[in-house]
C-alpha cells in the first residue's frame, strides 16, 4: 500500500479532497482528506474486477487473473453498480 500511495501522490486527480465519515464515540464525524490517502490495494483490486465485468470479460477469465476459485468469492470484491440494472445470471455464464 505504501508504494501505491507514493505513486498516487504525483497524480492530480488524487490530490482533491473528499469528505469521509466515521463513527467516533457513538457520533458521526466528518473529515476532509486527500483522495490518495483512502486508496489501498484492496480498493484497486475491487475496481479492477468491477471494470472487467463492465467490459464483458468472461467471469472465468477474471477468476484466473485474480486467483479466485469460486464465483461467490469473486463477486464479494465486485463494486455495486448503483442504479443501473445488471443481469448477473447472464454474466455468470462461463464462456
Amino acid at each position: 500500500n505504501i508504494y501505491l500511495k507514493q505513486m498516487l501522490l504525483g497524480i492530480k486527480v488524487f490530490q482533491k479532497k473528499i469528505k469521509i465519515k466515521r463513527r467516533r464515540y457513538n457520533e458521526m464525524e466528518y473529515q476532509m482528506v486527500k483522495k490518495w490517502t483512502r486508496i489501498s490495494s484492496h480498493c484497486s483490486r475491487r475496481t479492477f474486477i468491477t471494470n472487467c465485468i463492465k467490459q464483458n470479460i468472461p467471469i472465468n477469465e477474471i477468476m484466473k487473473m485474480t486467483g479466485h476459485s469460486t464465483i461467490s468469492m469473486l463477486l464479494n470484491y465486485m463494486q455495486k453498480f448503483g442504479d443501473k440494472t445488471f443481469d448477473f445470471v447472464e454474466r455468470l455464464k462461463v464462456k
